[in-house]
């Protein structure tokens, strides 16, 4: 069920207004660390990139705009140095 015309994989991005880019990821489990808040910035393109990381798949990278395995998140994970404004 979608409220669009476009068909599945046109995606709708919506805009850059705070109600678009404010978005909430959660992942839960033995593989991530429990309680733990990320102030890293998170997008839909670090989804794919967490789940070959802990499937151990190697994805090549096409272009500058990939994702990147949340490694904070794991247990013993390293933050990654975050400029927040």
């Amino acid at each position: 069920m979608a409220d669009t015309g476009l068909q599945q994989g046109q995606g709708m991005y919506g805009s850059f207004s705070r109600a678009d880019t404010r978005n909430t990821m959660g992942a839960a489990g033995p593989s991530f660390r429990r309680h733990f808040e990320d102030p890293a910035p998170a997008r839909n393109a670090d989804l794919g990139m967490i789940i070959a990381h802990r499937l151990q798949l190697e994805i090549p990278q096409k272009g500058r705009l990939v994702g990147r395995a949340l490694t904070e998140a794991l247990p013993n994970g390293a933050m990654p140095t975050v400029h927040l404004k």
